[in-house]
């Protein structure tokens, strides 16, 4: 799974009415990845949106390839967990 440049657009709508906001639970099913390499500023509109510490360009760049969306979901004040097949850190094992 992943997530363009575009979602975010969707993404701060939901925020910007209310429907979502820091604290908030995330769980996704998969652990999605960025595809933002071509756009990496909307990853730190993203953290400006809710005050947050923004990613150095050093930081941003590796985020926006393909960088796991809990990073930038945690930094914006959310609490994120991925139901994948494997465990990884953050994650629960889910067998389908």
């Amino acid at each position: 799974m992943g997530i363009g440049p575009g979602w975010f657009n969707f993404f701060l709508d939901l925020c910007r009415t209310g429907n979502l906001k820091p604290g908030d639970a995330m769980l996704d099913i998969g652990a999605s990845e960025l595809f933002c390499a071509d756009e990496p500023e909307r990853l730190n509109e993203v953290l400006r949106h809710f005050g947050a510490p923004v990613y150095a360009p050093d930081e941003l760049a590796a985020m926006a390839n393909r960088g796991f969306a809990a990073g930038l979901f945690r930094r914006a004040g959310f609490r994120y967990l991925a139901g994948i097949s494997k465990a990884l850190t953050g994650s629960i094992q889910m067998r389908l």
